[in-house]
């Protein structure tokens, strides 16, 4: 076992440092190449080895549904080439707590907490200094102090996973130096924790806190009195903690812009933000649309990864311009129902409450020393799937897979007079083709966002021969975004192409047919090329999906005048 708990360690120590800020999705991609190298490893061992843990029937039958449902939605997607992107990415995530289960003991999951503690400590360290302006400001970002994560919510996101499992170190630490180190460890993720102003990471923190404390106090106080008092001097440190660093200012000087805006100028303006009328930022609007788009298909959704192409459709406008639509509906739960119908909803929420309960179960009837290790686990989810309400931490592959590894240890934690099973050899070897695939998709959708990143650097630049070099290049790993063709789109047309701009835009709408870019270069494009009709009918188009549209309008009165009406 001491080789799979190496594969583990390691895997979990590189996944919150790397990134690569020549990529597009320079924070995703790296840290899903790593998950995924680490998991191989692990299948490949334990293929190989003859020693496996039993697993518990019921995560295998709840995980089946789920990748079951993931799966079935591929039929209704209308760009398939995101939706097999997207299972590669998600499949990882849940299959990760069988593999744990299978390779891990209980008495392996402190030591690989440890381990994930401590590797978070750059991880709080770069982004203290980044909020109080002394350093690490040059590190890629889009919202400082974002740390190694390019974005301060998913680094949020992160941490509250750190939280759980450093403040678990802590209290099951038997030397004085450990205690320390895990409290200094805790501290340090409170405090960026509180400089990101991520405010449903805050809410998914005080709800996880409340929930296990109260289990605690249920469950725990008739035989452990001496903890109860010890945690809760550890609260009221923590609560003096975010109330003194909570007051000083930032200092992050980016451009000259301000880093946050008037909601969260403050930590207490963010925090009064939360309960404010407007304080959702829009988010009411995105879940309305998404309701009608589970509406109008309940049962299978609109595809995995698909969410994202079918919005315009259903707002006509709202929340959608020609310089930014969102592409998920900053709730976890509506995301998964309306890509994936409820079916897909209720494969998920049967996993997730299963894994709750196991965790409720181990911490009732488990073992005297395995008891904290369940309740940290527990806040550690509660604390995600609260956040999940208000935001997307799904699909950050930081705060997503500690999510994931603490399902798994609920269940390996779970009592033995649960069924449980030797996962198949037969089987583990289709999880290392599965885990192969998974490798070469990621792969290819590195290669393509090194050269997609030029791409859309030239376009703003207007580098026209740079973005068809660069585009070409990114299209040899296969036709991965709208975007690539939309820009070479607008290259052609510059250069007189006018053909090759029409094919460019048309192979836009073909991944993303709700494009309003897309519809309106290809009616520009079809004007010039002397197709009027079909230029009209694709800005027509255009307007459907956003009234507000200027230009489109523009060009359609003059695609109108060209046929004298």
């Amino acid at each position: 076992m001491t080789g799979l708990r190496r594969f583990w360690f390691v895997t979990f120590i590189l996944l919150p440092l790397v990134f690569w800020s020549d990529l597009y999705e320079g924070a995703l991609l790296p840290r899903l190449l790593i998950l995924q190298l680490g998991l191989a490893l692990v299948v490949v061992w334990l293929a190989l080895g003859r020693h496996r843990q039993p697993i518990p029937k019921k995560l295998i039958i709840l995980t089946a549904f789920w990748v079951l449902a993931q799966v079935l939605s591929l039929f209704q997607s209308v760009n398939r080439t995101e939706s097999f992107l997207q299972l590669s990415q998600y499949l990882v995530l849940t299959i990760l707590p069988l593999l744990l289960a299978a390779s891990m003991s209980a008495r392996d999951l402190l030591p690989l907490a440890r381990v994930i503690a401590t590797a978070s400590i750059p991880v709080s360290v770069i982004g203290i200094c980044q909020y109080l302006g002394l350093a690490f400001l040059d590190l890629p970002s889009q919202a400082q102090p974002s740390a190694t994560f390019f974005h301060r919510n998913a680094a949020a996101g992160y941490l509250t996973a750190v939280i759980g499992m450093s403040g678990l170190c802590m209290v099951k630490s038997r030397r004085r130096s450990e205690k320390w180190l895990f409290a200094l460890v805790t501290g340090l993720a409170l405090i960026y924790l509180v400089f990101t102003r991520t405010r449903g990471v805050w809410v998914g923190v005080v709800a996880a806190a409340i929930a296990v404390g109260l289990m605690y106090l249920r469950y725990g106080t008739p035989r452990e009195p001496n903890k109860l008092r010890r945690v809760s001097w550890s609260i009221v440190t923590a609560c003096l903690l975010i109330v003194g660093t909570s007051l000083l200012p930032d200092r992050i000087s980016v451009h000259d812009r301000p880093t946050f805006d008037d909601k969260k100028d403050s930590p207490i303006a963010a925090v009064t933000s939360i309960v404010s009328s407007d304080g959702h930022r829009g988010r009411l609007g995105l879940w309305r649309n998404t309701l009608k788009m589970i509406g109008s298909a309940p049962l299978l959704g609109v595809g995995l990864g698909n969410w994202e192409f079918q919005y315009p459709e259903y707002a006509r406008g709202d929340h959608v311009n020609i310089n930014a639509a969102p592409r998920r509906p900053h709730n976890d739960f509506l995301w998964i129902a309306s890509e994936t119908g409820l079916i897909g909803l209720a494969a998920h929420l049967c996993l997730i409450v299963g894994s709750l309960l196991a965790g409720v179960r181990a911490f009732r009837f488990g073992p005297t020393a395995q008891r904290e290790v369940a309740l940290a686990m527990l806040f550690v989810c509660v604390a995600h799937l609260v956040d999940g309400m208000f935001n997307f931490p799904r699909e950050r592959i930081g705060g997503a897979s500690l999510f994931w590894l603490a399902i798994g240890f609920l269940w390996i934690l779970v009592p033995r007079d649960n069924t449980r099973i030797s996962f198949p050899h037969r089987y583990l070897w289709v999880a290392v083709l599965i885990a192969g695939w998974g490798i070469w998709t990621t792969g290819r959708r590195i290669g393509y966002d090194y050269h997609h990143l030029r791409v859309h650097s030239a376009e703003r630049t207007q580098d026209w021969p740079t973005v068809l070099t660069e585009g070409r290049k990114a299209l040899t790993y296969g036709s991965l975004r709208a975007n690539t063709w939309i820009a070479m789109g607008r290259a052609h047309y510059r250069k007189g192409e006018v053909d090759q701009a029409i094919l460019s835009h048309r192979n836009a709408l073909g991944l993303h047919p709700n494009s309003l870019n897309a519809q309106n270069n290809l009616g520009i494009s079809l004007r010039k090329a002397g197709r009027t009709d079909e230029a009209i009918l694709a800005l027509r188009r255009a307007i459907e999906l956003y009234p507000g549209f200027v230009e489109a309008h523009n060009n359609l009165g003059n695609a109108l005048r060209d046929i004298g009406q």
